[in-house]
């Protein structure tokens, strides 16, 4: 197979997330053509897919070596030192990228990333804005800025953002997740759990949509009920030696929860109630995978009063910043 026909084949096949068998097709053109530049980098995306960020950083540095004037070892390198949480040397790299490109939208998309990583966070929107400006028509230009705007906790305007993105691209799972979480984060509750649920099914490889629609509205609240009722079961165990009316009063609680849970879980579709019955016995017995943070998530009206303070002034700091990147003239 020649080298251009190994590049399209994996092209092809990394659309179709099968990174194993594109990295066959691209190190056996490796073996033919050492010093192909192209060859390095697609191969550091597949290991970008594959979540071996150490060899997709061996195959960016391959990839610069051979082709220090081509962008796409420079993006893979910016994008595997952020995996590695190294957000200086990912700044640094996604800068080279956008400097060799600066007419293409991805290097920033990249760049507005390591910024955002490495703390300088206008300098991450500007980047962001200005892949949008590159590329409108592109879903993940405004993917992208929403994520930004998403991580520097402005959820209302981040919401506009994976709105377009998914008007460009209405089976984007990533886009409609964080859609999702926006609207949670600006107290906008009504048919998260839908959007959630209509994003794990987009992509059953995403994590994140099963876990969020698992811990958040009814198939969430379902989860805590569980614990209520356990922890009034156990409670109830521990005063019979006793024999004492504290026994009885827990297990009627213990009652109360686990019909309350029943009830809440029947108003569910059965697709959430297949995830939630998979997730409890994924976790029987494994207290590994327990989530012990669950409390933290009951919060009152004081905490979410103290938390809206608190984004506000840090916010206010943001507008008063200076001195962040900005995009080429």
């Amino acid at each position: 197979m020649s080298t251009g026909a190994a590049l399209k084949r994996a092209l092809a096949l990394l659309e179709l997330h099968r990174p194993d068998e594109a990295l066959r097709h691209v190190h056996t053109a490796i073996t033919s053509e050492p010093g192909n530049a192209a060859l390095h980098a697609l191969a550091g995306h597949a290991y970008l897919q594959l979540g071996r960020f150490q060899d997709a950083l061996r195959a960016g540095d391959a990839a610069v070596a051979c082709g220090p004037e081509l962008a796409t070892g420079h993006q893979v390198r910016s994008v595997a030192l952020l995996k590695l949480k190294r957000a200086p040397e990912a700044r640094q790299a996604a800068l080279f990228a956008t400097r060799l490109n600066p007419e293409l939208a991805y290097p920033h998309v990249v760049l507005a990333n390591a910024l955002q990583a490495a703390g300088d966070e206008a300098g991450a929107i500007a980047a962001a804005r200005h892949a949008v400006e590159l590329e409108p028509e592109d879903a993940d230009t405004h993917a992208t800025y929403g994520e930004i705007l998403l991580e520097q906790d402005r959820p209302a305007e981040a919401i506009e953002a994976f709105s377009r993105a998914l008007a460009l691209d209405p089976e984007d799972a990533d886009a409609l997740n964080n859609l999702a979480v926006a609207r949670l984060r600006s107290y906008q509750r009504d048919g998260v759990g839908e959007q959630f649920e209509a994003a794990a099914r987009l992509d059953p490889r995403l994590a994140e949509a099963r876990e969020n629609l698992l811990h958040t509205g009814p198939a969430g609240r379902a989860f805590v009920y569980r614990r209520f009722s356990a922890a009034c079961a156990l409670l109830a165990l521990l005063l019979v030696p006793g024999a004492s009316g504290g026994t009885v009063a827990f297990l009627l609680f213990a009652a109360v929860f686990e019909l309350v849970r029943a009830l809440t879980v029947r108003r569910l579709t059965a697709g959430t109630r297949r995830l939630l019955a998979d997730d409890r016995r994924a976790r029987r017995l494994k207290p590994l995978r327990w989530d012990w943070t669950w409390p933290l998530r009951l919060r009152p009206w004081w905490w979410l009063l103290l938390a809206e303070g608190f984004r506000s002034a840090r916010r206010h700091r943001r507008r008063t910043r200076d001195g962040s990147w900005r995009p080429p003239a």
